[in-house]
This record gives structure tokens, sequence and C-alpha cells, in this order.
């Protein structure tokens, strides 16, 4: 395939396989559900619980045949955060002739001279 000249590899065709796509994880297990809305509305509480002790993975419901709803069982909030921390580092350039500890205003506070906000 070629984009703009350059030859290049797609991420993805039609003749790989699952097992192809070397950024899968194929050692993960799967465990899909798919119900009707009926039955998830009479199981509702079961399969919720299910989903957050990662007995399942993913939980479709179908209403007339057609997908309408696709639960999934919430991210690790551990992994959500170390996944947060750091994610500024080495955003914000200082300039070598500002003090970030020196006062910014110029003229005294308010306060200093008596003045209260009453």
């Amino acid at each position: 395939m070629t984009f703009d000249g350059q030859q290049v590899t797609p991420l993805w065709s039609d003749h790989m396989t699952i097992l192809d796509y070397p950024a899968m994880d194929t050692t993960q297990t799967v465990n899909a559900m798919t119900v009707n809305a009926t039955e998830f509305k009479a199981k509702c509480l079961e399969i919720l619980d299910r989903l957050s002790v990662r007995e399942l993975t993913r939980v479709s419901v179908t209403k007339r045949g057609r997908v309408v709803a696709v639960l999934l069982p919430p991210d690790d909030e551990i992994a959500a955060v170390a996944d947060l921390y750091g994610c500024m580092a080495g955003s914000v350039i200082v300039p070598d002739d500002v003090d970030l500890t020196a006062p910014v205003l110029d003229e005294p506070f308010l306060a200093e001279q008596g003045v209260s906000h009453t």
C-alpha cells in the first residue's frame, strides 16, 4: 500500500487473521455473553455482579435480534490512576530567567494596609 508516494504496511487488512495482528493479546480469555432484553431485565443484578468480578468481559443486550447495548466491566482504578500520573511531564517549559518563588504582585496587599473585604 502506498501513501504520499511511500510504501506503508497497513495495520489490518482483510486477508489477515486475528492471530496475525501484533497488538492483539491472544492469551486473554474473552468471556462474552449475549442476552435479550427480557432475560437481561430478569437477571440484571446477577449479570452486573459477574461483570464486576471479571467473570464476564462483555455483555451484549439485544432487542429483536439487534444489539442495543454493550456492557463492559469498569477500568481498574489503580491502573487508571497509574496511567494518569505523570501524563503532563515535560509539557511545561519554564524559561531560565523566570523565578517561580518571586512575588507576582508589584503593589502591596490590601490586608497589609488594614483593608478587609467585609
